[in-house]
């Protein structure tokens, strides 16, 4: 990490990984539900399904080398980003919440735009920090179903899942702001949440039983502009960072 892109703003990186499963494959079957997952869902993983144990004496060097990565006990596959936000609230919680009123969890396909980063924190009073939750609310919350054919959608649930037609309002898995104290609450509630695959829905469903209202993020964005601080965007596509750190 650059520092000097922070100015003189306090950030530490926390990378969370899992391990490499053996033999993955790209079909799932969760209660009557087929899946055949396709492109960066299991590709990624699949180029080092010959070197596993190459792959976790990296993760353990990189680790001691950087001291930013959080290595969990779990396969690190689509159908476990669950179980990786389990660990990542709880992890955070016992080791960083008298350190930083406020955690930003984005996924590894975006990366963040320093300048605009801080405006969006400054824009957040420090005496809401800890009990702070934001980011981009899913503009729809029904509950997907499988349909009578071989392979359906990575977000078809069950009924026997989810009983419900409709999710409390939750966050596009992207990336969101949520404060200290929040972030304990939530872990702990979590421990007495039944697991549901869909991640994104599942904070939603957690944040619901703590009372939790979610602030919309205007300056989230999945896509911005050419002119990066115009756009206000805190989180692009990692297809244009190098415009933005050459």
């Amino acid at each position: 990490m650059n520092k000097s892109l922070w100015n003189n703003l306090t950030v530490r990186f926390v990378f969370v990984v899992g391990l490499p499963i053996p033999n993955e494959t790209n079909i799932y079957h969760f209660d009557g539900v087929n899946i055949q997952l396709n492109g960066k869902s299991w590709s990624e993983s699949r180029k080092r399904e010959f070197s596993r144990w190459s792959v976790i004496k990296e993760l353990r060097n990189e680790s001691r080398f950087y001291g930013d990565m959080l290595v969990g006990g779990f396969f690190d596959t689509y159908f476990n980003l669950t179980t990786k936000m389990m660990l990542s609230f709880r992890w955070a919680c016992t080791f960083c919440k008298n350190i930083t009123p406020l955690f930003l969890f984005i996924d590894d396909d975006y990366v963040l735009h320093p300048n605009n980063t801080m405006k969006l924190v400054k824009s957040i009073k420090i005496s809401d920090m800890k009990s702070y939750v934001g980011g981009p609310i899913h503009a729809t919350s029904v509950v997907s179903r499988p349909e009578n054919k071989s392979y359906n959608s990575k977000w078809d649930v069950s009924p026997h899942e989810y009983p419900w037609s409709y999710y409390p309002p939750y966050f596009y898995g992207i990336g969101y702001m949520i404060g200290a104290d929040v972030v304990c609450d939530a872990s702990v509630t979590m421990s007495f949440t039944q697991n549901l695959r869909i991640d994104d829905a599942y904070l939603g469903i957690v944040l619901a039983r703590l009372n939790k209202k979610l602030n919309q993020l205007k300056g989230f964005r999945v896509y911005t502009d050419t002119n990066f601080e115009a756009s206000g965007a805190v989180i692009i596509q990692k297809s244009s960072a190098g415009l933005l750190f050459a």
